[in-house]
């Protein structure tokens, strides 16, 4: 466990130094949940992906950006509103029979990762447009802690123990960038939005892009007015909605190219020739295309937040069929 407190004493410290309590957005602690147990169709699983926790601080700035955040994170153009996130997030992968403890060839594998990301969501009012940016930086492997993480967690709720995390992918270095450009399509007064988006990620934990587009519905602020439009209310424009209670639906298409936690890392194909035939195996059986639909609600009051999306995908692995997972997320807005 050392090197999750280590991260998560790093990750305070940045976002220490970062945060200006003059800045226009209160601070807010999002908790995020991905369970592909939680199913609005009561049929929930344990396989594939199977889970993500992640807490993140979101922030404002007072003064320009600087580093990383100016030169790899764009703005939406003058008069942007501009909000800034960090994260640290762990995620897990495990196949259908998590009772076997030997390797299966023909599964998903076993894989975790740990890893911060910094976030950026640029948008503009005025042009009904936006740029969001995510950095990642991490590890995959045994030194995520995924396994003793989801062992410990069965064992408290009573669930069948994980056999076969002694199998899992290598350990490895996870850098990423993703870059989303979103722009508004139509809206009817504000009550209906609709958004096309395109997004691209390249690094040595994924590498492809996607298109989609979003329909929005309900009693809401205007989407490009600002990330804390969305999720905070804005008390900074008036006639901002302090309740919102809205819908939504995003159908998505996505290409990609390399996916580490199904196809093992970068270092990993280099450096453990012992492993070099189980991860080509995993390799040859990727879907590089998958069709994807989100979507769910969102409910805000003054200083709280509460959403709930499920994400449907065609399979991402041979032989392997659909693929559902739930999300639940709350915010908390800091005063």
């Amino acid at each position: 466990m050392k090197q999750f407190y280590l991260i998560l004493g790093l990750l305070a410290g940045i976002i220490l130094s970062e945060t200006n309590a003059n800045a226009q957005l209160h601070p807010v602690i999002r908790i995020y949940e991905d369970d592909d147990f939680f199913n609005i169709r009561g049929k929930g699983t344990d396989e594939g992906y199977t889970n993500g926790t992640r807490i993140d601080y979101f922030y404002s700035k007072k003064h320009r950006d600087r580093f990383a955040d100016r030169w790899l994170m764009p703005s939406a153009g003058p008069g942007s509103v501009n909000t800034y996130g960090w994260g640290l997030m762990q995620v897990m992968y495990t196949p259908t029979n998590i009772s076997d403890k030997k390797y299966l060839p023909n599964n998903y594998p076993y894989a975790g990762a740990l890893f911060l990301t910094h976030d950026k969501f640029s948008y503009n009012p005025l042009l009904k447009l936006s740029f969001q940016s995510e950095t990642v930086t991490g590890v995959m492997g045994s030194i995520a802690l995924a396994g003793p993480i989801q062992s410990w967690f069965h064992g408290l709720i009573g669930y069948q123990r994980p056999e076969g995390w002694s199998n899992q992918l290598p350990n490895d270095l996870l850098l990423n960038e993703q870059l989303t450009m979103e722009e508004e399509i139509a809206h009817v007064g504000r009550g209906l939005e609709w958004i096309a988006g395109v997004t691209g990620y390249a690094g040595t934990m994924l590498d492809g892009g996607g298109i989609y587009q979003t329909i929005r519905v309900g009693w809401m602020n205007p989407y490009f007015n600002g990330w804390s439009a969305q999720y905070q209310g804005d008390g900074l424009r008036s006639g901002a909605r302090k309740f919102q209670l809205w819908f939504f639906g995003t159908p998505r298409a996505e290409w990609t190219a390399y996916n580490a936690l199904l196809e093992g890392g970068i270092l990993s194909k280099t450096l453990n020739r012992n492993d070099e035939q189980k991860l080509e195996g995993y390799e040859n059986r990727v879907k590089r295309g998958v069709a994807e639909i989100d979507y769910g609600l969102v409910v805000t009051y003054k200083s709280l937040t509460a959403s709930y999306t499920q994400k449907t995908a065609s399979a991402v692995m041979k032989g392997m069929g659909m693929h559902e997972v739930g999300n639940i997320s709350f915010f908390v807005t800091l005063h």
